[in-house]
């Protein structure tokens, strides 16, 4: 962003970037139980098929990278993110309302949401841009990723009851209330977000570094990534729990979204405890603990079987998931040079992102075609996580030896 003397100030841009990340995420979750539920119900799809529709839908989300660096390098109407914003989270919730009123046939549903998740991956990719202009231009960086976090952990305590109460409508109010977010992300863009038109970057002289080879090059970068990339590799079981929840456990939809709320609580607790240890404790045994206490708690899932046992696994995984989630963060953020920070962690989002939906690929497969028992996935799934430790010795210790 431009930085002249009628610039936002810090605690304007937090605040705007608050409900930036707030309603980006509300946009998103509130119909995501909705959507897969209706493809279970109406559509009548398995499990592994469900799985492949978020796969495809999702596979913007796989290029955020690309989109970082569009919002760095590409002026639009003369901004770096204003502009970028606008259009993203406009043509967002223009998608949301057709969705809402056109027939709902598994096409048109498809569509829409590459369609909508295409918008929702430039918004994000603009959002981080800012984050890391901000935190660059104040000194906030640190404080402005732990608001993320937290906003990202506090989003499930309100979409986790909306999205059950949603589900148990009809799929247009989902839709509907979608739109109504991604519109008030262009409504706080337009009024919270000035930015002044900025003059296009001089051509890069031959003695200047150059920040995309510079990253490319970083192997400590790379063990990061690889690291973030092995931890959400495990064979997924999230749609098989869903059939579980459904069809075994008779758990209504508004049940289902409470546990979400359950979920998000726990994990906000978890991300505060982190934030106290990581101050006091070396990163490695921080990725040691966090893995070894969230594969106990996925073992938690193997007496997954009556409404109080789903309540206390759902917070066990929720709390010791932020455990193993944000040391593994923490590393990629440490090997990311200096300079690339909006680049690099885009490369960790975009690498989670497709380990994240492949596992839930395979798991899923595994459930509807080779007639895995959920047990079964518990089991491969804790095992599959354990291994990430087998990759830790190679990571260098300059990252992993010292306290944030």
């Amino acid at each position: 962003m431009n930085v002249s003397a009628d610039s936002p100030s810090e605690g304007r841009l937090s605040q705007f970037l608050f409900a930036g990340w707030l309603l980006l995420w509300l946009s998103l979750q509130v119909s995501d139980l909705p959507v897969k539920l209706l493809l279970k119900n109406h559509f009548q799809l398995g499990a592994a098929d469900i799985a492949i529709f978020g796969l495809v839908t999702g596979i913007a989300w796989y290029t955020k990278p690309l989109c970082g660096w569009l919002s760095d390098s590409v002026r639009f109407f003369g901004t770096r993110r204003r502009h970028y914003l606008l259009l993203s989270s406009t043509l967002s919730g223009i998608v949301w309302c057709a969705l809402a009123v056109l027939p709902l046939t598994y096409g048109i549903l498809l569509g829409a949401l590459i369609l909508i998740n295409a918008g929702k991956t430039l918004s994000n990719a603009v959002l981080g841009g800012i984050l890391v202009d901000t935190g660059h231009r104040f000194g906030t960086t640190g404080r402005l990723s732990s608001q993320r976090s937290a906003v990202t952990s506090a989003v499930t305590l309100i979409s986790g009851p909306v999205a059950g109460f949603l589900a148990g409508k009809a799929f247009g109010w989902a839709a509907l209330a979608s739109a109504l977010c991604a519109f008030l992300l262009g409504a706080a863009c337009y009024r919270f977000l000035p930015e002044a038109p900025t003059p296009r970057p001089e051509k890069r002289t031959g003695g200047s570094p150059n920040p995309l080879r510079e990253l490319l090059r970083s192997r400590s970068l790379w063990w990061g990534l690889l690291m973030s990339f092995l931890f959400m590799l495990a064979p997924g079981f999230g749609t098989p729990l869903l059939f579980l929840q459904q069809d075994t456990l008779r758990f209504s939809p508004q049940l289902i979204g409470n546990l979400a709320l359950l979920n998000g609580a726990a994990g906000l607790v978890g991300a505060l405890v982190y934030g106290y240890l990581c101050h006091r404790v070396a990163l490695r045994p921080l990725l040691v603990g966090g893995t070894l206490a969230s594969v106990g708690a996925i073992l938690c899932f193997l007496r997954y079987d009556t409404l109080p046992h789903a309540v206390l696994v759902t917070l066990a995984t929720g709390f010791t998931g932020a455990l193993a989630t944000l040391p593994v963060a923490d590393l990629t953020a440490r090997a990311t040079p200096r300079g690339n920070e909006a680049l690099g962690f885009s490369l960790m989002v975009s690498a989670s992102n497709v380990a994240w939906k492949f596992s839930d690929v395979l798991g899923s497969w595994l459930y509807q075609h080779k007639h895995f028992h959920f047990p079964q996935l518990v089991l491969l799934n804790a095992g599959t996580t354990l291994c990430m430790l087998l990759v830790l010795p190679l990571v260098p210790r300059s990252l992993t030896d010292k306290r944030l």
